[in-house]
C-alpha cells in the first residue's frame, strides 16, 4: 500500500491525434476500484482529513500524502458495485481523471495529457467533445485543463511539505490491524505517519518555521484524521472484518480531538515562546557581562543591572518549573539552569563592585 496507478496509456492531447474524440463519463468512478489510497495536495487536506485516514508513503523516490481508500492492496470501499462514489469527498486527482498534466521529456514545458487507455474515450461522437469544428479545445477540456494545471501547481507545495517532513526526520512507519468478527486480525503497512514525539523533539526554530509556514496546522490535520480508520473499516462487509487500529512504532496511536488538538497547538505555541526567551536571556547575560567590563561604573550606574538580574533570577524560578510541566526540551531546560548559575555570579559581582565602591567613597571622605 499505496494504491495502483490508473493511468495505463499517457499521452499529449492533440488535435492531429484526438480530433475527433469524444469523452463518455458512464461508470463513474469504477476505474478507481482498486485504489486503495488516492493521492491528495494541500489544498484538499481539511475536506480529505474530514472523511479519510491521510497518511504518507513512500513513492518514486520521495514521500507522498494520500487518502486510506482501503483496508488492503486493491480494495476501495468508497467505490459502489455501480462505479458511483460512496462518500461525500472525492479527491481531487480522481476527479482529474482521465486528464493530466505532463512533462516534455528533457524540457520544462508542460502538456495537458490524457490517458488513452481510459473505457470512456470513443470516436463516436458520445458525450463530450474533445476539440471544437475549428481544431481548438472544447469548453469542456478548457476546464479540465484549468483544473488539471491548478492541481500541479499545489501538487508541487505537497511535494515541498512532504519533503521537509522527511527531512525533519518525523514520520514512522504506521501498522494498521484489522480484527475480523472470528478473531483473525490481518495487518496492512507501508504507510507513515507524523510522531508525535518526534515533533516534540524538533528545535524551537523548526518548530516555529513549521508554524509560521502553516505546516504545523497541516500536521494536525493528518493525525486528527486518523481517528477515520475505525468508520473506514465501518465500510468492510460484516463477514470480511470490523475493526481497525492503528499502530505507530508498535505503540497504538492517539487520536485527539478537535479541542485537544487545538490546545496541543497552543501548548505547542507556548514551547516556542519559552525556547524563544532562554535564547534572549543568553544575550542579556553577554551585555551585562560586557557592561560590568566598565571601570568607570559608579554606585547609581550599577544599581540597574543589579535589578535586572535580580529579576531574571525571580522570573527563572518558576520558570524553569514551568519548562518541565509544558514540555520544553531538555536541552533548552539545562541551558535556563546554567542560565540561573551564571546570573548568581554575576549578582555576587555587582554586589561586590558596589561594596568595593562604597568603601573607596567612604575613605575618602574618611
Amino acid at each position: 500500500m499505496p494504491g495502483q496507478n490508473i493511468f495505463s496509456d499517457v499521452a499529449p492531447l492533440s488535435s492531429e491525434a484526438h480530433g475527433d474524440w469524444s469523452l463518455q463519463r458512464e461508470g463513474g468512478y469504477g476505474f478507481a476500484r482498486q485504489m486503495s489510497a488516492a493521492p491528495l495536495v494541500l489544498r484538499e487536506m481539511a475536506a480529505a482529513a474530514r472523511e479519510f485516514p491521510v497518511a504518507f508513503a513512500r513513492e518514486g523516490g520521495g514521500v507522498r500524502l494520500f487518502a486510506v481508500l482501503g483496508l488492503k492492496k486493491g480494495e476501495n470501499l468508497f467505490v459502489r458495485a455501480d462505479g458511483r462514489w460512496d462518500g461525500g469527498y472525492v479527491p481531487a486527482g480522481l476527479r482529474q481523471y482521465p486528464f493530466v498534466i505532463g512533462r516534455v521529456k528533457d524540457s520544462d514545458r508542460a502538456l495537458l495529457s490524457i490517458d488513452q487507455g481510459y473505457a470512456g474515450f470513443n470516436r463516436k461522437g458520445e458525450g463530450e467533445a474533445l476539440f471544437g469544428e475549428n481544431g481548438e479545445v472544447s469548453e469542456f477540456v478548457a476546464k479540465a485543463r484549468d483544473f488539471a494545471e491548478e492541481l500541479a501547481k499545489s501538487s508541487a507545495l505537497t511535494e515541498r511539505f512532504c519533503k521537509t517532513l522527511a527531512d525533519l526526520d518525523v514520520l514512522s512507519p504506521m501498522r494498521i490491524t484489522l480484527a475480523g468478527p472470528d478473531g483473525e486480525k490481518r495487518e496492512i503497512d507501508g504507510l507513515r505517519t507524523v510522531d508525535r514525539d518526534k515533533l516534540k523533539a524538533l528545535p524551537g526554530d523548526k518548530v516555529k518555521e513549521l508554524l509560521e509556514s502553516n505546516s504545523m496546522e497541516l500536521i494536525f490535520l493528518h493525525l486528527q484524521s486518523l481517528g477515520n480508520l475505525r468508520s473506514l473499516a465501518s465500510r468492510i462487509p460484516k463477514e470480511q472484518g470490523s475493526e481497525a487500529l492503528a499502530f505507530i512504532d508498535d505503540r497504538p496511536s492517539r487520536y485527539r480531538s478537535v479541542k485537544e488538538r487545538r490546545r496541543e497547538q497552543k501548548a505547542q505555541r507556548r514551547r516556542v515562546m519559552w525556547e524563544e526567551g532562554i535564547q534572549k536571556r543568553e544575550q542579556f547575560i553577554a551585555d551585562i557581562s560586557d557592561l560590568l567590563k566598565l571601570e568607570d561604573l559608579n554606585i547609581t550606574a550599577l544599581r540597574k543591572p543589579e535589578r535586572k538580574i535580580a529579576s531574571e533570577l525571580k522570573a527563572l524560578g518558576w520558570q524553569i518549573s514551568t519548562y518541565h510541566e509544558e514540555g520544553v526540551r531538555k536541552v533548552a531546560i539545562a541551558q535556563a539552569e546554567k542560565q540561573k548559575i551564571t546570573l548568581r555570579e554575576l549578582a555576587q559581582r555587582v554586589e561586590a563592585l558596589i561594596a568595593e565602591r562604597k568603601a573607596k567613597r567612604k575613605s575618602k571622605h574618611g
